[in-house]
């Protein structure tokens, strides 16, 4: 059912009028592993007001554009603008010992989870 529902968003999105296909604009989201059988948590960093969850990644990672996209609608309804994405993420390595390590992030999420 997911599949089929984000098969159906991607056109939705495609298909605004008043969006114009080639401008897009790029923000940072940020994936939080929630306690254990909660799922993630995911926020646009540029866009704070922009938060939601899934039970996995990719559900959040949908649920977050679709959390994007509703805002989009109300902000434009309101007249406002949307903020400008304007934020510079660079990962810094800091020496510390493993005990002080609370939790691992397993190999398979490793390579798609931001952590912030």
């Amino acid at each position: 059912r997911m599949k089929s529902a984000r098969k159906q968003d991607s056109n939705r999105y495609s298909k605004r009028p008043h969006v114009k296909e080639d401008l897009r604009v790029k923000f940072t989201a940020c994936y939080t592993k929630l306690e254990e059988g909660y799922g993630y948590m995911g926020q646009l960093l540029e866009w704070p007001n922009v938060i939601t969850s899934g039970k996995d990644l990719e559900e959040c990672e949908f649920m977050l554009k679709d959390a994007a996209h509703e805002m989009m609608l109300a902000y434009q309804e309101d007249g406002q603008k949307i903020p400008h994405p304007s934020l510079i993420v660079q990962p810094i390595s800091l020496p510390i010992d493993e005990e002080m390590i609370e939790a691992e992030i397993p190999a398979e999420e490793a390579l798609t989870a931001n952590v912030c």
